[in-house]
């Protein structure tokens, strides 16, 4: 029997900084099985995401209170664009 080699699956990246967590935890939810996600949100939605799924969350980048949007795009950029 011949294996079929495997499809890689689509990257898509969710972005939220705004405390709208329950659309963030619903598209994760709905996506994760099917695509390659990055997550890209704050240090709190992190912190209470990890108690709502409760287990370790691969891919999510943490903007920190003190750290300008900018600058965390900016940083994050080259990953956005992969």
């Amino acid at each position: 029997m011949i294996d079929k080699p495997r499809k890689r699956k689509k990257k898509i990246a969710l972005i939220e900084l705004y405390g709208h967590s329950e659309v963030l935890y619903t598209l994760y939810k709905l996506l994760r099985n099917d695509f390659e996600l990055t997550i890209f949100t704050t240090q709190q939605i992190h912190i209470d995401a990890r108690d709502y799924f409760e287990t370790k969350l691969d891919n999510w980048l943490v903007k920190f209170p003190k750290e300008s949007i900018e600058s965390y795009i900016k940083m994050n950029l080259i990953i956005l664009n992969a």
